[in-house]
């Protein structure tokens, strides 16, 4: 298997997969966790600073404004559900299991994968997976949820519009008819489909 295998969870390092993202959070805070408590919370690294800023009692500065929520609750092993989370990742690297571009939203227990430009005649392609019933991302539900694809592509489109974030591009000069191996030494490399 690959070197950055995550199974049963799909993909590695470097991907959007389940297998490239979820990782173990192991925290110890005395007088809030429990030893050996345990939750399936789902959490993100811009939860952390929000998050010490509530459990040390500090006040933000006027106008600060967070990436991330507090997750304390979760620490203490309260009931917590976090609003949707963001994954966005606008480059193809050459690794195993490797994605076009593409950003990812999580609410719930559902995961929509927008691939910038995959899909038919130049749009958006689109892969939706019920984490809960498929952790290793195998079956594709866009199909059966086209209300949900729909509803959860809007968070997207929010996200990347509140973030200002600079998006691909389908590129005019790409060739699909191109020779994919490599260049001569020297000469300059085969157009891409997206250009960000």
């Amino acid at each position: 298997t690959t070197p950055t295998s995550n199974r049963p969870l799909r993909g590695g390092k470097a991907t959007v997969w389940e297998g490239g993202v979820r990782v173990p959070c192991i925290v110890n805070w005395p007088g809030l966790t429990k030893p050996g408590g345990r939750t399936d919370a789902i959490v993100q690294t811009e939860d952390f600073y929000p998050t010490f800023v509530q459990l040390l009692g500090l006040k933000p500065q006027p106008g600060q404004t967070f990436d991330g929520v507090s997750v304390a609750d979760s620490f203490a092993g309260k009931p917590f559900n976090h609003p949707p989370i963001f994954i966005y990742f606008p480059h193809s690297p050459g690794v195993p299991d490797v994605l076009p571009p593409a950003v990812t939203v999580t609410d719930g227990d559902w995961k929509l994968m927008r691939l910038f430009y995959q899909g038919e005649s130049g749009a958006h392609g689109y892969w939706l997976y019920n984490l809960k019933d498929d952790i290793g991302e195998t079956k594709d539900l866009t199909a059966v949820q086209p209300d949900r694809v729909k509803q959860m592509d809007a968070l997207i489109e929010k996200f990347l519009a509140r973030t200002k974030a600079v998006t691909p591009k389908p590129n005019p000069a790409y060739d699909p008819t191109a020779k994919k191996t490599g260049p001569p030494k020297g000469k300059r490399k085969p157009a891409k489909r997206l250009l960000v």
